[in-house]
C-alpha cells in the first residue's frame, strides 16, 4: 500500500489486492485525496466488500461512466454507512429516494452531475418538505 507523487504534481494510490495483484486507484490532485481513496479500499478489504468496489474501479478504469443509480445500487449492496450496518427499512428508504425524489438525476453519469443541477433540484424540491429534502440531499451527497 503506497501513495507516490508524480513529476506532474499528481498523486497515485497503489495497493495489493487480496488476490496478490498490485493495483492502482488512479491519480489524484492531492495527497490527502489519494490517501482517502486508499483507506476506503483497505476498509472494504477488511469488511469483505472488496469485490463490489473492485468492479466499480474496473468500470472507471475502462472509461465506463457509472450512473447515479449504479452507484446507489453498489452503496445498498455494501449495506453499511460509517462502518455500521443499515437496516432493511433504511435500504428501502434509499431506494425510494432515488425512484421518487431523484428521478431526473438517476440515469446521469456521476461525473456529469453538476453543482448547478443539484442546486436546481434543491430549489425545485421546495421548502414544504424541508426535512425530507435534507435527507434526500444527504443521501445524494454520500
Amino acid at each position: 500500500m503506497s501513495v507516490r507523487k508524480f513529476p506532474s504534481g499528481k498523486w497515485q494510490a497503489r495497493y495489493t489486492d487480496p488476490e496478490g495483484l498490485r493495483r492502482s486507484l488512479g491519480t489524484y490532485q492531492t495527497k490527502q485525496a489519494a490517501e482517502r481513496a486508499l483507506r476506503e479500499v483497505l476498509q472494504n478489504i477488511d469488511r469483505g466488500t472488496w469485490e463490489l468496489t473492485r468492479d466499480s474501479f474496473k468500470a472507471a478504469q475502462e472509461g465506463k461512466a457509472l450512473t447515479l443509480d449504479q452507484v446507489a445500487e453498489r452503496y445498498r449492496k455494501l449495506g453499511t454507512r460509517g462502518g455500521k450496518a443499515l437496516s432493511p427499512r433504511t435500504l428501502g428508504e434509499y431506494e425510494r429516494y432515488l425512484a421518487r425524489d431523484l428521478m431526473e438525476l438517476q440515469h446521469s453519469p456521476i461525473r456529469s452531475i453538476t453543482r448547478q443541477q443539484v442546486e436546481s433540484w434543491w430549489i425545485e424540491y421546495g421548502d414544504t418538505r424541508s426535512v425530507l429534502r435534507q435527507r434526500v440531499y444527504s443521501h445524494l451527497k454520500s
